[in-house]
């Protein structure tokens, strides 16, 4: 496990000196389990809520203050790049740590370790280890285990042309026709590049690739200007 010390320009509601207040959220039954009984025998974290979807998070994170997120995922599932960006974007400056069941594609942990999540680390990190990870992260820190941290600092996937024209585009609200139109390609053709770019950012929607994107800076910049969170 390698951590770095970089401050969180905010932190959730000023923890004084009471617990570190988490909550959990896995589909995975075991992991839960073994976690609250991990959990029991540790000082200072309190588990404030536990969730098994991402809808029910969601609807926690209205009314239960934290300090951490600990988020359990199989990084390799369809979408799972996805469901993170929309939870960044609910929790606001609410540290995030991920425990990845799987191994998901580089440009997937690119783009979580660069701007998404304070903390990484893979399945193989005994629930101990995770613990001290969330301690750090909600000391204002980050921590990525290594493999993360070496892919993380490669060089992001090269798009063709096409592959940068069309995200840019459907950002800026041109319908699929409107987008061959100006690209002088058939309605198929705009589809085939959005699925080849779906398959290699692992997201569902043309809205996550674009994001995804433009985080990774893969996007020229008079075009990501109007780019809106």
């Amino acid at each position: 496990m390698a951590s770095g010390s970089i401050p969180m320009s905010q932190q959730a509601d000023n923890r004084a000196d009471g617990p570190i207040r988490i909550m959990l959220v896995s589909d995975y039954a075991a992991f839960r389990d073994g976690f609250r009984e991990r959990l029991a025998s540790e000082d200072g974290i309190s588990l404030e809520a536990e969730a098994d979807r991402f809808e029910a998070a969601l609807s926690e994170l209205v009314v239960v203050p934290l300090d951490v997120l600990v988020l359990e995922i199989d990084l390799s599932a369809a979408g799972a790049l996805g469901q993170i960006q929309n939870l960044r974007r609910s929790v606001g400056s609410i540290p995030i740590l991920v425990v990845s069941r799987g191994r998901g594609a580089a440009v997937v942990i690119q783009a979580l370790v660069r701007h998404l999540v304070q903390g990484y680390l893979s399945k193989s990190v005994n629930l101990g280890g995770v613990l001290t990870a969330v301690r750090v992260v909600a000391d204002g820190n980050v921590v990525f285990d290594r493999q993360a941290l070496e892919i993380a600092f490669r060089p992001p996937p090269q798009l063709s042309e096409r592959q940068q024209q069309v995200p840019q585009l459907t950002y800026e609200g041109l319908t699929r026709v409107q987008i061959a139109e100006r690209l002088a390609m058939s309605d198929n053709g705009v589809d085939y590049h959005l699925r080849a770019i779906l398959r290699t950012f692992n997201v569902h929607s043309a809205r996550q690739a674009v994001r995804l994107a433009h985080e990774l800076g893969l996007l020229s910049p008079p075009q990501i200007e109007t780019f809106s969170r």
